[in-house]
């Protein structure tokens, strides 16, 4: 369902605007429009100008707040001055601290980078000290592919003045090289063409100088970083206690500066006269604003106005979703395809019953669903993920068609079937498949009528082919099959056979000019066309062309969309024979591979649950939504959210 929305004014005196945001507007869900924007008719209206004085320092606190990990809970009401003085005091106090921690962290990353240089070299026994002792000899350190140094080896060999010192080997292998200093550069050339990567290692950190061997440094420098990340842990530590605040002391003076910071945030949305009074529009549900009324009859300071949204012209209400629990955790998918305009059927309920009966007719076991619903439930519970609730309702009707089937886990000998086996009766799973098909074709050709009245829309109501148009064409060819499968008597097949022909051939004749039809219907405004009040857009003769193309696409789709839901009974099948072949993996009678049988299971619940739920999904947007639902709304956004 969608909830009903009232169009409010709220006006009165700009002497009175923070009592009024603060009493009524932050305490009331009102979805507010940019008054300004919405009177742009009306004389003498101007924005309000003002920048919020309290944005800077509610971002600082906010920041605070959530660097700090204070929890909501209890707070009291303060005086402005003092939670801004709290506010000021406590940044100034973080900022010092941000200075030193900033510090800290730049020492620690420095080290970091240094300790991953230097450890692939930790093997090496050699005194980094005595190295820089060289005069004549350059040192390199770097690495190089594997396959390269397989090739580098072979040159070595004819080349005495490179001594290369293999220090660790991945993928890549370290090492440095020794080189006479009047033939560095030809050597490092060379290198390069072996795909040498350089590692640049200055042992000089902020001047202080590294000593010892690889090993040794290397140690030491992951000694320093414990100590600096020691030193970080307690500064972060160290809440409010430096500075003798309490956490619920903090979280009031918060809470007063968002407040006042939200109440100058609704300046950004009201409208204010050259009189000085101010003016909300907004949205609010019916029950709300009946609540609102109630207690601002009382006020003479305010004025309130309220409009019905559907009797209202020319505007958009915006809308909020209010379903039973069992469908509310669907609506999660209809969101995904488009949240309904306010005069639109909200589809949550239907896709809530439809989606969770097709799901139990293709994927039927009473001891798989069982695992569905428990995985469910820890998903919704444990993780907090929407997903979950649709999972567990799913889950319940796999375990009903299950046992309607008589399949416990893939074991078809352990319950009696209530109903039927599908691989005992394929062709009826196949017909009952493609008859829900149409059943729930017809129903959302209904809501698309329904959604046609509410829109106001005569052109899309009688001539669409998903209007009456298209339900009087696709009920009499439904009825036109089954008359003739089912063999009726020839006197009744010559009075009906007629009758439904000359209905179709109305209701393609309707389908096929409906863009005519529905503009002379809707009335041509004048000027809009030319003398002639053309009725269509284009010439005739593309007109016709374009008639015949849609009209070919239209009926082909009645077809597919029908055929499509065959796939309901074949994944029906499809899950019984996949656990069929299971089953006789595991063995016969009592000696069962009891890992075969888990594997399996485990195997069809993670993968043709899967391909299930989206094929479900696939039906429920290509077959269904397609025909009456466009998805076109905004949603309820209250200012006090």
């Amino acid at each position: 369902m969608i909830e009903k929305m009232k169009y409010v004014n709220i006006m009165g005196h700009i002497n009175d605007f923070d009592r009024v945001v603060e009493q009524y507007i932050g305490k009331y869900d009102i979805h507010l429009e940019n008054a300004v924007k919405e009177l742009s008719d009306t004389m003498g209206v101007f924005p309000f100008a003002t920048a919020n004085p309290y944005a800077a320092i509610y971002k600082e606190a906010e920041r605070l707040h959530d660097a700090l990990g204070i929890k909501d809970g209890f707070f009291y009401k303060m005086d402005k001055e003092n939670a801004l003085s709290i506010l000021q005091m406590a940044s100034e106090f973080f900022q010092n601290k941000d200075v030193e921690l900033a510090a800290l962290e730049e020492r620690r990353n420095l080290l970091n980078d240094f300790a991953l240089k230097v450890e692939p070299f930790t093997g090496l026994e050699f005194d980094v000290e005595a190295l820089e002792q060289f005069e004549f000899i350059k040192l390199r350190f770097g690495r190089m592919p594997y396959g390269s140094y397989k090739q580098f080896e072979t040159f070595l060999h004819s080349n005495p003045n490179i001594l290369f010192v293999d220090a660790k080997r991945t993928e890549y292998v370290y090492g440095m090289y020794f080189v006479p200093a009047e033939s560095s550069d030809r050597a490092d050339s060379l290198l390069s063409s072996f795909h040498f990567e350089r590692i640049w290692i200055s042992f000089d950190i902020d001047g202080e100088k590294q000593r010892g061997s690889f090993k040794k440094i290397y140690n030491e420098t992951l000694t320093k970083i414990n100590g600096l990340d020691a030193k970080i842990r307690e500064l972060r530590r160290e809440g409010l206690s430096g500075l003798s605040i309490s956490n619920r002391k903090f979280l009031s003076a918060f809470n007063t500066i968002k407040e006042l910071h939200a109440c100058f945030e609704a300046r950004k949305y009201a409208a204010k006269t050259k009189h000085d009074f101010y003016i909300f529009v907004g949205w609010m549900t019916e029950k709300e604003c009946n609540l609102f009324q109630k207690e601002v009859a009382n006020d003479d300071l305010v004025v309130v106005t309220v409009e019905d949204g559907a009797d209202m012209q020319n505007v958009r209400p915006p809308t909020l979703l209010s379903n039973p629990f069992f469908a509310r955790p669907f609506e999660f998918f209809v969101k995904m395809y488009g949240l309904p305009s306010y005069c639109e059927m909200d589809p949550t309920l239907f896709v809530a019953l439809t989606y969770t009966l097709l799901f139990g007719i293709m994927f039927g076991d009473l001891g798989q669903g069982a695992v569905l619903t428990l995985a469910g439930l820890y998903m919704r519970k444990a993780r907090g993920m929407q997903l979950g609730s649709i999972l567990g309702i799913i889950g319940i009707s796999s375990m009903i068609f299950g046992a309607l089937y008589g399949s416990v886990f893939g074991f078809e000998n352990i319950l009696p079937a209530l109903w039927t086996k599908p691989t005992e009766n394929i062709n009826n799973i196949l017909f009952i498949a493609v008859g829900i098909g149409i059943v729930f074709i017809l129903t959302v050709m209904i809501f698309n009528i329904r959604n046609s009245v509410s829109q106001k829309d005569p052109g899309k109501l009688l001539f669409s082919p998903h209007g009456v148009a298209g339900v009087c064409f696709y009920g009499s060819l439904i009825y036109l099959v089954l008359m003739l499968a089912l063999k009726v008597t020839p006197a009744l097949e010559k009075v009906l056979l007629p009758v439904l022909v000359i209905l179709m051939a109305i209701s393609i004749a309707l389908i096929a000019f409906h863009e005519p039809l529905s503009n002379l219907l809707r009335g041509m405004p004048a000027g809009e066309y030319s003398a002639r009040r053309k009725l269509i857009r284009t010439g005739v003769g593309q007109f016709l062309l374009e008639t015949f193309i849609e009209l070919f696409e239209v009926l082909l789709s009645y077809f597919t969309n029908t055929v499509s839901f065959v796939r309901v009974g074949a994944f029906a099948l499809s899950h019984a024979g996949m656990m069929s072949v299971i089953m006789t993996l595991s063995g016969s009678g009592s000696r069962h591979n009891w890992l075969v049988i888990v594997l399996g299971n485990i195997l069809v619940i993670a993968l043709e649950g899967l391909v299930v739920g989206i094929q479900v999904l696939r039906l429920e947007f290509y077959e269904m939504f397609s025909r009456f639902f466009e998805g076109n709304g905004r949603p309820f956004l209250p200012f006090n959210r």
